[in-house]
């Protein structure tokens, strides 16, 4: 727990710096840096055990983020990318329920798996950049409730947790954690609709987006418990004391800041 406590107080004033004072191209380079890593995490996850093989995959990543990159400014190119997330998010949904109801593992094979990170990974980064780039409170926003979702889960759930949710997926977490996560991230939805000053006509909107970015970041998080449960590990790595490594912290977001800025978009565009 002190490693835990230590490292947050470490990454959170981190976090918030590169947040609130670095530009579109500064951001993304950091959060494309941290991608790689979680990329190499990945081709763990998918059982390449040599270390020359992590590497060469996770230097893989550059290709579509270069493309990314280029593009960034394409609306067409943004929606389409953002879809084929969804869609598979969609697809993961189905995943998880079968692998939880099903007495058999559900699995992929390895080279379906490899294919699969850059889906998840690479629209979670054009994400987190296109919107620092838009609001660098909206992406803190973003931050808050996914970290609200996970925070009130953990403590809720060890508190007062006894209906398992998905045990084959992630033996610790409950219904009643899922409760207190919803319940967290509704109080920082509600605060950061009114700080952030949105648009009265618009909070419907905003509210409902909201809702299902706590859904999405809860399935990014169990379908990470997925792999690393069809993987035999309890970490994807170790880069962070008493947190393990950066899928561990961002498994989140890979689900949600896609939809976060699909849905930011939608809005703009019904505001606009």
């Amino acid at each position: 727990m002190f490693k835990r406590i230590a490292t947050a107080l470490v990454l959170i004033p981190l976090v918030l710096l590169g947040i609130f004072k670095l530009d579109q191209q500064n951001f993304a380079i950091v959060a494309a840096a941290l991608c790689l890593i979680g990329a190499w995490e990945w081709g763990q996850l998918c059982k390449l055990d040599k270390i020359v093989h992590r590497i060469c995959y996770a230097a893989t990543y550059l290709l579509p983020f270069y493309g990314v990159w280029f593009f960034k400014d394409n609306n067409a190119f943004i929606y389409a990318l953002l879809i084929i997330a969804l869609l598979f998010w969609f697809c993961a949904f189905v995943w998880m329920y079968l692998y939880s109801r099903l007495s058999q593992k559900i699995d992929l094979s390895n080279m379906a798996k490899l294919a699969i990170g850059y889906i998840v990974i690479t629209p979670m980064w054009l994400a987190l950049f296109l919107v620092q780039s838009e609001s660098a409170g909206m992406v803190l926003w973003l931050f808050l409730m996914v970290w609200g979702a996970d925070t009130g889960a953990y403590f809720v759930g060890r508190k007062f947790g006894k209906k398992k949710l998905a045990e084959k997926l992630s033996p610790k977490k409950t219904m009643e954690g899922v409760y207190g996560g919803m319940a967290t991230s509704a109080v920082v939805a509600i605060a950061g609709i009114f700080v952030l000053k949105l648009e009265v006509n618009t909070m419907p909107y905003w509210i409902v987006l909201a809702a299902l970015v706590v859904v999405f970041s809860i399935a990014g998080d169990l379908f990470e418990s997925m792999l690393k449960r069809l993987r035999g590990i309890k970490d994807s790595g170790s880069i962070f004391p008493g947190h393990g490594g950066v899928l561990d912290r961002v498994d989140s977001l890979t689900s949600a800041a896609p939809l976060f800025l699909l849905g930011m978009l939608i809005i703009n565009s019904i505001k606009n």
